[in-house]
């Protein structure tokens, strides 16, 4: 699950002359989005722009992710597994709380994210982590339950996806006879369930979806441009990376039956290559997650905000060569930011706001940030993400002010 961006808001301190502040207050770029704020019109505006069908609510899995969301604040270090006798149990697996809340079937999957600020925050982090992004774009789901607390500082997300046909199955006579079957995947246990039935429910839903999904998708123009973490971690000798580009080949499409060779995917900003770029498939994956339809491409420096991106995808059909290329756009900041490589002394005008994107060094964030200010000045700092920072000042002309972000010194004066 992706980490917690700059979730904590410190207050600032005066002290005579110079005030000191270790961590800026979050406020992520979620606000720039062109996305829906609301968390299901969200995710389902993303995999439109995917090519996949939509999601709709379902009670049952909203109640077993609200049930796991509390379960989460109580048990802050557990993941997607409970542990009998905690405060909040309700199941130790997602298919065992998808039961007690009244779905039928086992076949579920979950995304969970802590440290986010709100389901937009949350689903954008879980987009950037490949893991969760592909159960986002799972091609069997095509329902939800969309589930969230907050105690505190501390919040968890929680989203469950399953197939509303597969859950039929699960509630009606069991009507099996001969053949190969699956059981123990329902409420009711012992329910045996053709094995073409149950295939049948699965790839209905993925018959609605493009033969190829990519993501970011075409045309997109609101893509976060890094990736930090996740767990299971898929770069774990990087706190940061770009976001990653992963394709997915539809197990019911014109692909399916085909010998499709996935060979290269190159990406450019204008005309010149990004690189270098990191593999990950079924061999490559160090988590072993990845299935033998699943890629993904990590650029192994953060991409820039507002930036149009090209990537070609190289892949062979039966020995045919074939091409895919398509367009996507980071997302905007309200003003152009201005990349931080070295200590830097910069002029700026009272009240107005500028973002700085200090510079990863060696694959890790900045996230260490400090200043120090002359009193008279009014100082905002929000943490966009790990690397980028929202900063106003207000003050008198001559004041300044000075963020210090890992080994980097910003001078910034009021001009």
């Amino acid at each position: 699950m992706p980490k917690a961006v700059c979730n904590l808001t410190l207050p600032i301190c005066v002290l005579g002359l110079i005030a000191f502040s270790s961590l800026p207050s979050h406020a992520g770029s979620e606000r720039f989005s062109t996305l829906p704020q609301d968390p299901l019109a969200r995710i389902n505006a993303i995999r439109k722009q995917a090519g996949m069908p939509s999601l709709n609510a379902n009670n049952a899995l909203s109640a077993a992710a609200k049930n796991h969301a509390q379960y989460l604040i109580f048990n802050p270090t557990e993941g997607h597994d409970q542990t009998p006798g905690n405060t909040g149990f309700s199941g130790q697996s997602v298919g065992d709380r998808a039961i007690d809340a009244g779905y039928a079937s086992r076949a579920v999957a979950e995304n969970i994210s802590q440290g986010t600020d709100n389901h937009a925050h949350s689903i954008d982090e879980l987009m950037t982590a490949i893991y969760h992004r592909f159960a986002f774009l799972d091609f069997s789901s095509n329902e939800v339950g969309l589930g969230s607390e907050q105690q505190g500082p501390n919040r968890a997300f929680v989203y469950v996806m399953g197939n509303a046909a597969q859950n039929s199955l699960c509630q009606q006579p069991e009507t099996f006879r001969s053949g190969r079957y699956y059981h123990q995947i329902c409420a009711d246990s012992a329910l045996k369930i053709a094995e073409d039935d149950w295939l049948a429910a699965k790839h209905a839903v993925a018959r609605q979806a493009d033969d190829l999904v990519v993501w970011p998708a075409p045309n997109s123009r609101d893509v976060i441009p890094a990736f930090y973490e996740e767990t299971p971690d898929p770069l774990p000798d990087f706190g940061v990376s770009g976001q990653p580009i992963s394709v997915q080949i539809n197990p019911t499409g014109e692909l399916a039956n085909q010998d499709v060779v996935i060979e290269s995917l190159r990406l450019f900003k204008d005309d010149t290559p990004v690189e270098p770029l990191r593999r990950l498939d079924h061999e490559t994956d160090p988590n072993g997650k990845f299935t033998p339809t699943e890629f993904a491409w990590f650029p192994l420096s953060r991409l820039d905000w507002n930036t149009r991106y090209t990537a070609e995808l190289q892949y062979e059909v039966n020995g045919d060569a074939r091409v895919k290329t398509w367009h996507f756009q980071t997302r905007a900041l309200p003003s152009p930011p201005l990349t931080i490589r070295g200590d830097q002394s910069l002029n700026v005008l009272s009240g107005q706001t500028y973002y700085l994107v200090f510079a990863p060094i060696k694959g890790q964030p900045t996230q260490d940030f400090r200043t120090e200010y002359d009193s008279r000045i009014n100082l905002s700092l929000e943490a966009v993400d790990h690397d980028t920072l929202e900063v106003t000042l207000a003050g008198p002309l001559g004041a300044r002010a000075t963020i210090h972000a890992g080994p980097y010194s910003v001078e910034l004066s009021l001009n």
